[in-house]
């Protein structure tokens, strides 16, 4: 008791190319949402590298205040020295 159309649409399912394009959705969908998975998980990973940047950059931070005081004082003492041998 199938109409001409329910008819056509059955044939057309049936066919075995349909069967391969609707496999091949349900797997382009299935990596798909394993990719999603694998970027939420960098998602996570890359924040935490950033928290780990932002603390390494306050660890070496006194590391460039103590270079910078040395150098300062360096070149003063340079400066002095010149100076020095500059009056005499």
């Amino acid at each position: 008791m199938e109409t001409e159309q329910q008819q056509r649409i059955n044939e057309v399912l049936a066919c075995p190319d349909i069967q391969k394009a609707f496999n091949h959705v349900a797997v382009m969908n299935k990596e798909l949402g394993e990719t999603r998975d694998e970027i939420k998980g960098l998602r996570g990973d890359f924040i935490d590298l950033k928290t780990n940047m932002a603390t390494q950059v306050e660890r070496l931070n006194w590391i460039c205040q103590t270079y910078w005081i040395i150098a300062s004082a360096s070149i003063g003492s340079l400066l002095i020295a010149i100076f020095q041998l500059l009056a005499k």
